[in-house]
């Protein structure tokens, strides 16, 4: 109880005093500065490759250059452009700029998109339940105040997301990983839209390809407008970029989306995937083919039992409303169960389908360790009073590991990483390397073994 009041304490004067919020803008001020200048070495302005692809990307379109044509120069080395054509499109904005005030741009944009994530995230969890009015009908609570707070809390603990590895290399490199997060959230995560959900989903699928797999999000729901507005969307943002690059776009979906040598070297260490994992622990080539098929099925299947389970657990608690008695003994037992909860869960373990299952999963990816751990402390905390104290405590530990490996420990830096020296590594060293793969799993195995946990509202 001691270490509870010390953290609460903590939390409300970060939170929600002024000299609190005033400390934690400086904290955050020097993140920012750390992510600009090379402050430990020469202080120079730091060089983004990735925002440079883009932008050179961007300018092959402005200029009528094939997008796939050629590899671009970029810090004395030369790299593909690998998105889809609407992609380019979308980035020829940056060459309104130059590449210092885009870079500055991003950083910014990437903190802002960051904080509205973890906002969104926390007010699933933090916002007050509805309560019974005069005439019996349920009153909901104002949305306003219960998001300035979750607003406030993002902020808290923004400069340490932003020290976490998925985020400092997503800004180390100027990618956009956090803001295909936000659109994705924004279709799931955020709890009335005015909007068709769907729609932002089909879009960052014409970005990038892999966020299609959210589209599983709907599917498992059996939110079938939802699923088709997705699939529309996707086809109706791709047929836009086929109508203005009709060349690349031919090009990008009958020839480069099936070129293994666009996405890089799958053994390297920050390859966090299912396939990367596998190729570090063997050469062969039709070892690594069928066990990556064997254990992709596998880790699908495992996904979406997940997904199902936390679903049926919603649906008998959700029955449960109706019956005034269970109600009563729901509340004595722990916190009451509204129907938002288990959204996050769901949408996390979604992610899961492409940061485990793509062929190549670079560490910076995983930003959606954000709600993985958000989704796993609440679970942790919200159902001390409902589960067996055992399983409480395996999700504290899964809680605590995963925020551990994603700031201050991702194990598959700390062996050598260059030049294939993974491959030389030993089973201690393949397996720890591979920290963020063997997490996701315990993810999922949590959420499938104690689906109570997960579909819980404040206490």
């Amino acid at each position: 109880m001691r270490v509870r009041s010390s953290c609460e304490r903590v939390v409300h004067f970060l939170s929600e005093t002024w000299v609190g919020r005033l400390v934690v803008t400086a904290v955050l001020g020097v993140v920012l500065y750390y992510h600009l200048f090379d402050m430990f070495d020469t202080g120079e302005f730091r060089y983004h490759i990735d925002l440079d692809v883009y932008r050179s990307g961007g300018q092959a379109f402005v200029r009528g250059f094939g997008l796939y044509d050629r590899d671009y120069p970029v810090q004395g080395i030369n790299l593909p452009f690998t998105y889809p054509p609407l992609a380019a499109i979308l980035f020829s904005t940056l060459t309104w700029f130059s590449l210092t005030t885009d870079t500055l741009l991003m950083v910014f944009a990437t903190a802002a998109m960051t904080w509205w994530c973890g906002a969104v995230l926390i007010n699933h969890f933090t916002q007050p339940a509805g309560t019974s009015g005069a005439d019996g009908k349920s009153v909901q609570p104002a949305t306003s105040s219960s998001f300035r707070r979750a607003g406030w809390l993002s902020y808290m603990i923004l400069p340490l997301v932003l020290l976490g590895e998925p985020f400092t290399h997503t800004l180390s490199f100027g990618q956009i990983n956090v803001f295909l997060m936000a659109l994705v959230l924004l279709d799931t995560a955020v709890k009335r839209t005015r909007w068709p959900r769907g729609i932002f989903i089909g879009l960052t699928a014409a970005i990038k390809l892999t966020p299609a797999v959210f589209g599983l999000f709907f599917l498992v729901k059996r939110d079938w407008k939802s699923a088709i507005t997705c699939a529309v969307s996707g086809v109706s943002w791709t047929a836009i970029g086929w109508a203005i690059l009709p060349h690349d776009s031919k090009d990008y979906w009958t020839v480069e989306i099936h070129n293994p040598d666009r996405i890089g070297g799958l053994a390297y260490a920050g390859n966090q995937s299912l396939r990367g994992m596998i190729v570090r622990f063997t050469n062969d080539n039709t070892l690594q083919s069928r066990w990556w098929v064997v254990l992709s099925v596998l880790t699908f299947g495992l996904i979406v039992t997940a997904m199902l389970r936390l679903i049926n657990t919603a649906s008998k608690l959700r029955s449960d409303l109706a019956d005034p008695g269970a109600v009563n003994r729901l509340s004595a037992t722990g916190p009451r169960y509204e129907g938002q909860s288990f959204t996050i869960a769901l949408v996390a373990a979604t992610s899961l389908v492409a940061l485990l299952l793509s062929p190549v999963s670079w560490s910076h990816h995983w930003v959606w360790f954000l709600p993985f751990v958000i989704v796993t402390m609440n679970a942790a905390w919200n159902s001390r009073h409902i589960i067996p104290r055992w399983q409480n405590n395996v999700l504290w530990v899964v809680a605590v590991v995963g925020l551990m490996i994603s700031t201050v420990t991702p194990f598959h830096w700390f062996f050598p990483n260059s030049d294939n020296q993974e491959l030389q590594w030993s089973w201690i060293q393949k397996i720890a390397g591979s920290d963020y793969v063997l997490w996701g799993f315990l993810f999922l195995i949590a959420m499938a073994l104690f689906p109570r946990a997960f579909t819980t509202e404040k206490s």
